[in-house]
């Protein structure tokens, strides 16, 4: 049996009958500031930034664009990237809508 205190990826637990998160997976993490910004704040339109070499950026910004854009929103995905000055900055790299 494995416990993890800080594994958010679904991917982490999925499959593994004794392998155990006590952290909210990126999954429920989504579905809840989905439903936050749709249902109580009225939002209807997102843009996200993530790491692309990170986890926890790329599974979360999965799981809440797909519930997002299920429930009706439109969502725009920017994953940061170099420039020739050394510093980052945001492209679009995938969008989502209804």
């Amino acid at each position: 049996m494995g416990i993890t205190p800080t594994a958010t990826a679904t991917e982490a637990t999925q499959g593994h009958d004794w392998y155990f998160r006590t952290a909210p997976s990126t999954k429920g993490q989504g579905n809840v500031l989905a439903s936050y910004l749709l249902e109580i704040t009225q939002v209807r339109s997102v843009a996200v930034v993530l790491h692309p070499d990170d986890t926890y950026s790329r599974s979360f910004t999965d799981e809440f664009v797909r519930l997002f854009v299920a429930l009706g929103g439109s969502a725009t995905a920017y994953e940061l990237v170099p420039n020739t000055a050394d510093k980052t900055r945001a492209e679009p790299k995938r969008s989502a809508t209804r």
